[in-house]
């Protein structure tokens, strides 16, 4: 049975109206996908590979020096088996 994660994104999608805390946000949720990764054993490269990102920018999203975009963030959810929901808190 595969290991399955929810990250809830309703802190996220709060700030998306808020420039400085949607970027705090984004960068959190990237640093959190870079820890599920390494839980995981799912190398950089392979998710490389499976995304189309570079290593390089996968590398600073994880490490919280890049904010990315949510279709990155989606993206590379997908590659390390997280189901992102998008909640309102309701």
């Amino acid at each position: 049975m595969g290991w399955r994660w929810l990250i809830n994104t309703e802190i996220y999608l709060k700030a998306l109206n808020n420039k400085e805390t949607h970027q705090a946000a984004a960068k959190e949720l990237g640093r959190r996908l870079g820890v599920i990764s390494n839980e995981k054993g799912i190398s950089q490269k392979a998710i490389s590979e499976a995304t189309g990102i570079s290593e390089t920018t996968i590398s600073r999203i994880f490490t919280g020096k890049f904010c990315a975009k949510s279709d990155y963030l989606v993206c590379l959810a997908a590659a390390v088996g997280v189901i992102v929901i998008y909640s309102d808190g309701g």
